[in-house]
């Protein structure tokens, strides 16, 4: 008996290790990643009106989405590049033909926000040095006032207080160069903070650390999409008088972008918020985080959880018949023993008692020597698990010979190294895989004692012993 509870018990004790170590290393992965959803429109938008009734329905949903307290802040931005009037735009860096990044006329990015709070503040990615950011009231009234990269203000000498001219349109014979001229004061300095991220090619670093630092502005979401909105106008209406068409017109809400980036509080809490609101999407929006790329990566470790369940349900599945077969074996041998002892008074839940107790000895004596081999094959089980498992390195993403078009939502994304996630996967024997290991086997030897103990309760001595 104590041989099958050996085995019974190594069997369990290698099921729970490799289950734990793939859950722990599911958890730390998880809580590693950028607690990031992403909210895209989810209806066609075949021409501008469209795409402003996707924006409006979407502006609905949003409405209630941003007022939930597991939200940190969130992104909804408009972009624009511009053109500097009265400072100059530094160069950020050259590749081997002595060719930079400010190869073009427009030589400075805009970027506002729909709040009077931006993400990178929160992710690392931006990092307030002097001054402050623009408030709600400004964003209110479409202030012109800006928070701008301190290289820029640097390069100028420029200082809080201080008033920088931009231009949307550059030298043109339909528009006179200080019609779209916008004044911006100054009101506080940032630095970039550039990390590695594992998930991008080197050509797709180079452009994502461009977008970040290269002379970028921020200002109050709701000028900038004013500005925007009157640039388009013109746009469309020279355009429309050259081909004497109708002009479109665009309004404020158009030129915020179609992607928007909510910061929750932590990663556990990124599955809840997406199924509670997909729930009532009605068809208008999907919801995205990085989840899936880490199930991507994840998967040798959710493929080693699935079958160190299966060997535990399989294990304990038979260790029950078996120890249910080997104890009915036990009584019927030891028939004329339960037959002396009850035909001397010994009342009959002692008799099963006693039974529960040989077997509980021999099942202590089996998980003990069972503990011992499994702590010496843990390390080569660790090993070959990982071995095994097949790590997909290859990604989705921009790869240098490939088309450099990609969704802007991906640099929220968390950095996740395949790798990584595989280095936290470690089997070890503590006491908390003994001890469920212990339960286990406990409840395997309570179910097959309570289907055996009928048999004692039926058995009669006189018929035992004649």
């Amino acid at each position: 008996m104590s041989l099958i509870f050996f085995v019974i018990s190594f069997l369990i004790l290698v099921g729970i290790s490799a289950l734990y170590a793939s859950e722990n290393a599911i958890t730390r992965a998880k809580s590693e990643m950028n607690p990031i959803v992403v909210v895209r429109s989810a209806l066609d938008a075949d021409n501008y009106l469209d795409i402003r009734n996707n924006n409006l329905r979407l502006s609905e949903k949003l409405e209630r989405m941003i007022q939930d307290e597991r939200i940190v802040t969130w992104n909804q931005c408009v972009e624009m590049k511009q053109k500097s009037v009265n400072f100059d735009s530094y160069t950020v860096m050259e590749d081997d033909r002595g060719s930079t990044s400010l190869n073009y006329e427009m030589n400075v990015s805009l970027f506002g926000n729909k709040t009077s709070d931006c993400i990178e503040f929160h992710n690392g990615s931006y990092e307030l040095t002097e001054g402050r950011f623009y408030n709600e009231e400004e964003l209110k009234y479409h202030d012109y006032v800006c928070v701008i990269d301190e290289k820029l203000a640097e390069v100028n000498g420029i200082k809080i207080g201080d008033t920088i001219i931009t231009q949307s349109f550059t030298n043109s014979v339909d528009v006179e160069d200080s019609e779209f001229h916008y004044s911006w004061k100054v009101i506080g300095f940032y630095r970039h903070c550039i990390r590695k991220n594992p998930q991008f090619s080197e050509t797709r670093q180079i452009i994502y650390d461009q977008e970040l630092q290269e002379n970028a502005i921020i200002v109050p979401g709701t000028t900038l999409a004013e500005i925007s909105a009157a640039y388009m106008n013109r746009m469309e209406m020279i355009l429309s008088e050259r081909e004497k068409s109708e002009a479109i017109h665009w309004e404020e809400e158009d030129q915020y972008s179609s992607e928007i980036i909510l910061m929750l509080d932590s990663p556990e809490l990124l599955e809840p918020f997406i199924q509670e609101y997909s729930r009532i999407s009605d068809g208008i929006y999907t919801l995205e985080s990085n989840n899936a790329l880490y199930e991507k990566y994840g998967k040798p470790l959710n493929v080693i959880q699935y079958f160190s369940l299966i060997i535990l349900a399989v294990v304990v599945g038979n260790g029950i018949l078996l120890i249910l077969f080997l104890s009915a074996l036990q009584i019927q041998n030891r028939s004329n023993e339960i037959g002396i002892y009850l035909s001397v008074g010994v009342p009959r839940h002692k008799i099963i008692m006693q039974f529960f107790i040989e077997m509980m000895i021999e099942m202590l004596i089996g998980t003990t020597i069972a503990g011992m081999c499994a702590l010496w094959i843990v390390k080569p089980l660790n090993d070959q698990l990982l071995a095994l498992t097949v790590i997909q390195k290859q990604t989705e993403f921009l790869d240098a010979d490939e088309d450099l078009s990609y969704s802007e939502a991906e640099k929220y994304f968390s950095e996740i190294d395949p790798e990584k996630i595989l280095d936290q996967f470690q089997v070890e024997l503590t006491g908390s895989e003994i001890i469920a290991c212990l339960i286990c086997e406990g409840g395997i030897l309570l179910m097959s004692l309570g289907l055996t103990s009928p048999t004692i309760l039926k058995m009669k001595p006189k018929k035992i012993l004649t």
